[in-house]
């Protein structure tokens, strides 16, 4: 748990005698852990996709990692990225006009927000 692990305990009984009580169980915190208000912002496929990349990740993106992932040319990653970045989903790393580096904004990376 210190670790940001999710522990979900079910005795033998109740998963012998409850098997429904343990999966709605499973369900509302995957629904915790995955629909959150940020759903409301719409997002393209691509835009999820870097989202999941980078919580996967859980450190710094690059341009080029998403440029990788997604099979796409420099202009449209940087729209990309640019989007997330005005819908408040990740930031830049730098201060300078040059990005070269993002992260999920704090909401987003936590499990529980």
């Amino acid at each position: 748990m210190i670790d940001g692990w999710v522990v979900l305990r079910f005795s033998y009984d109740h998963i012998e005698d409850k098997p429904r009580r343990c999966q709605q169980s499973i369900q509302q915190l995957m629904g915790k852990i995955f629909g959150d208000e940020h759903s409301l912002i719409p997002l393209t496929a691509q835009e999820k996709e870097v989202i999941r990349f980078a919580m996967k990740k859980g450190d710094w993106i690059t341009q080029g990692e998403i440029r990788d992932l997604l099979k796409l040319t420099y202009k449209p990653v940087k729209k990309i990225l640019s989007e997330l970045e005005q819908k408040g989903l990740i930031h830049s790393a730098s201060q300078k006009q040059r990005i070269h580096f993002y992260r999920l904004d704090e909401r987003v990376r936590s499990p529980f927000f």
